[in-house]
């Protein structure tokens, strides 16, 4: 058909062409025109719907800023019939907080939601935000790494679990008052305890560093136990399956056991604490116990405390 189709479109019959030839030839152009004229009234249909959705707009304010977007990403909403408008920077980490989410120190990656309807976006509006974050200069490696994956987020956690794992961790340590942060450093100090120490003076060294954790993790030798700590949990994410995990982890335990046989600090820890108990303090809204139960740290010798063995090298 095409070799006999001018410019206008309109069918040239040649010599010898018969009848069923020439009514085909005509349903094919009516076909063609018919199509045409589809595809244009639905563009026009679609573009008509978008003008109206644009002035429509679902939300002023963005929900993290509460305030007006000023670099936006707008997206199409054909349930809502209109926008939603999302300043770029705090959609960016929404997106990439719901990816990186660890669930009992688990990583559970969840799917991308819209902040204020919280339901999970389109497959449609995960390639506009995309896109125009890209266009903005604001993308970073997780939605990358997403939309690499074809944004499947079964697939993304099992392929990013370990920086999913990271990033949460890096998220926890920096929040030394939060709860996360806390309940991870008592169990990493539960387990030296239980470890290195003598178990008659097990239960007094762990109450003693579960106390500080909530109310002395500012003090200089907490810090330095901060150090070891975050040292234990990049360890244990990175290298667990790693040949060399043994020798790291011996190592750590040498560093904590040179910790806990410094008498000084530790007897200003203990200090601070019978202080505090005896001035009626609180921790995490919760009653400390009475300074009776804690008598024993004043006659406490840190150094007869421990089974120290030899230290590695």
């Amino acid at each position: 058909m095409l070799d006999k189709l001018d410019i206008s479109g309109s069918f040239i019959p040649s010599v010898g062409t018969s009848y069923f030839e020439l009514e085909l030839k005509a349903m094919e152009l009516a076909d063609a025109q018919e199509n045409d004229i589809r595809r244009r009234f639905s563009r026009f249909v679609a573009l008509y719907r978008l003008h109206r959705m644009r002035r429509r707009p679902l939300n002023n304010d963005d929900p993290a800023t509460l305030s007006p977007p000023r670099t936006p990403i707008v997206l199409h909403d054909w349930t809502a019939k209109g926008v939603w408008c999302f300043e770029a920077a705090s959609l960016r980490d929404h997106i990439s907080a719901e990816l990186s989410h660890v669930s009992y120190g688990f990583p559970k990656s969840l799917p991308p939601r819209n902040p204020l309807t919280n339901l999970p976006f389109t497959y449609g509006q995960l390639l506009s935000v995309r896109r125009q974050l890209c266009a903005l200069g604001k993308t970073n490696s997780i939605i990358e790494g997403f939309y690499e994956l074809n944004f499947k987020v079964g697939v993304y956690q099992s392929v990013y679990w370990k920086a999913i794992q990271l990033r949460a961790f890096e998220r926890s340590y920096a929040d030394e008052r939060g709860d996360e942060f806390r309940e991870k450093f008592r169990e990493f100090f539960t387990e030296l305890v239980y470890t290195l120490i003598k178990m008659d003076m097990r239960a007094q060294i762990d109450e003693l560093f579960h106390w500080a954790v909530g109310r002395a993790v500012g003090m200089p030798y907490m810090q330095e136990w901060k150090g070891i700590y975050r040292q234990y949990q990049l360890t244990e994410i990175l290298y667990k399956e790693d040949p060399c995990y043994g020798r790291m982890h011996a190592s750590i335990q040498g560093e904590a056991r040179i910790l806990f046989t410094r008498k000084r600090e530790l007897d200003e820890l203990r200090q601070l604490k019978l202080e505090t108990d005896s001035s009626g303090g609180e921790e995490d809204g919760e009653d400390d116990e009475s300074l009776s139960d804690y008598e024993a740290y004043a006659n406490l010798d840190a150094a007869s405390a421990f089974d120290l063995g030899a230290a590695p090298s």
